[in-house]
């Protein structure tokens, strides 16, 4: 009987258990490589973003930068020129100012300079009595009468004294209103002429005298101190 109860007992089995899946390799797979395919995409879009901005910048500074070298080269250009128009400027002044001084006649006794015309140009002086007595080498090569201690053309002086009217008990030629050349500052500049032909026998040398000397007493009127 008891056996017979055994027998009834319900029969009691082990818990089965689902068997675990195994590991999805080609899922993994897949799932790498989206990933890298997504990184590749984004990679290289921003790639592309930033190539295209960097070319947009190099070519705007490249732009920029050529615009600047042109106003740099019109500047040096214009740097150049304006170079040269004052070289050429200095160099004509320069010219100038050396043929001026280079022609100028200077009495340095008196302290006075002039400029003497052509008929002139070999005019000499010797002072006597701080007055300066004037000739030529061509109007001398007529004899010793016509040389510069006769003044054949004339005597030239300076003087702190203004002209005189002829009723001034101090009146003199030499220092009258018609023998005043020109005042420099608080001096005056007198020339007198000559009163007779140095050589009254030759009709050429009195010729020339009278020509020179018309043209020693133009020539005084560019009388200026010696700086």
């Amino acid at each position: 009987m008891d056996e017979q109860l055994n027998n009834n007992e319900p029969i009691q089995t082990a818990d089965i258990k689902p068997a675990q899946e195994g590991f999805n390799w080609k899922r993994s797979l897949i799932t790498v490589a989206i990933v890298i395919l997504t990184a590749l995409v984004v990679g290289g879009i921003t790639w592309y973003i930033m190539n295209t901005n960097a070319d947009n910048i190099n070519s705007s500074n490249s732009k920029t930068v050529n615009a600047m070298q042109s106003n740099i080269n019109n500047l040096k250009n214009k740097i150049a020129n304006l170079e040269k128009e004052v070289t050429s400027t200095t160099s004509n002044t320069s010219s100038k100012a050396t043929s001026s001084a280079s022609s100028a006649f200077k009495i340095t006794e008196l302290g006075i300079q002039f400029t003497p015309s052509s008929t002139v140009s070999d005019l000499y002086y010797v002072i006597s009595n701080n007055v300066a007595d004037f000739s030529t080498k061509s109007l001398a090569s007529y004899g010793s009468s016509c040389s510069a201690t006769n003044m054949p053309l004339g005597t030239v002086s300076v003087s702190m004294q203004a002209p005189l009217s002829p009723s001034d008990p101090n009146y003199s030629p030499d220092r009258s209103a018609g023998a005043l050349v020109k005042q420099i500052g608080s001096e005056y500049v007198y020339y007198m002429s000559a009163n007779a032909p140095c050589l009254y026998s030759n009709n050429a040398s009195i010729t020339l005298q009278n020509t020179q000397a018309d043209a020693f007493k133009a020539s005084l009127a560019t009388v200026t101190s010696i700086q």
